[in-house]
């Protein structure tokens, strides 16, 4: 399902062996280049979660109150 825009992602990372294959990213700003006219996403990720349900929560948890990365 699709999330708003500026609500983070949860992408199934694609390796049989990972134990947990969820990963959650939160979009932190946008740099924009203007040499190249293009605009570019920087990401961080918050983790990686064993269930789709927990990837979800924690996400969640994220928006409801987020913390600085630096």
């Amino acid at each position: 399902m699709k999330r708003a825009n500026g609500t983070g992602s949860i992408i199934k990372v694609k390796d049989r062996k990972r134990r947990k294959p969820w990963r959650v990213r939160v979009t932190i700003h946008t740099v924009i280049d203007s040499e190249k006219g293009i605009t570019k996403a920087e990401t961080k990720t918050l983790g990686y979660f064993v269930s789709r349900q927990e990837a979800e929560k924690a996400l969640v948890a994220f928006t409801e109150c987020p913390y600085d990365f630096k």
